[in-house]
């Protein structure tokens, strides 16, 4: 939502850049309260009965259907030139474009999926240490539940008890 107020807000002279915090401020916190202040005092919850689930899931629908767009307008993003380049550059041409384009969606999922990959394949190899490693070295980490005895340091279970 925030996108489209900003790209609704930078093309207008009288909001623009400048104003768009108090203007988004506005939009989205007083408008807001006012109307969920009038839903209450009209006692607007009485008539959720009379719709049904539809309308509901057609919301969930529009609202999935903007983030995938956005992610796909991401994604477009990171194979165009930089603005304000030249076309003539060699950085500028098809290949270096589709070999950035495609670094750019790695480092994407690196940054949002790099720690549970990190934990999964240092799992794997917790679970791949070959037999010859001596029984002394460390392979996992016990971690017991925390609420069983074990957990507690040497007293503290028998003053919580």
């Amino acid at each position: 939502m925030y996108a489209y107020l900003y790209s609704f807000a930078k093309h207008r002279e009288d909001l623009g850049q400048r104003l768009y915090l108090a203007w988004a401020g506005w939009v989205v916190c007083i408008w807001t309260a006012t109307m969920l202040f009038l839903l209450a005092i009209f006692n607007a919850s009485a008539t959720i009965s009379r719709f049904t689930r539809v309308a509901g899931e057609l919301f969930g629908m529009l609202i999935t259907v903007l983030f995938f767009q956005e992610a796909i307008k991401g994604i477009v993003s990171e194979f165009r030139k930089p603005k304000g380049e030249g076309q003539d550059e060699v950085i500028n041409q098809f290949q270096w474009l589709y070999t950035n384009g495609l670094l750019g969606c790695v480092r994407g999922f690196i940054a949002d999926y790099g720690v549970p990959l990190m934990v999964l394949v240092w799992t794997a190899m917790s679970y791949a240490v070959p037999a010859e490693v001596p029984s002394g070295v460390p392979r996992r980490l016990f971690s017991p539940l925390s609420w069983e005895p074990k957990s507690f340091p040497t007293g503290l279970w028998q003053r919580y008890n």
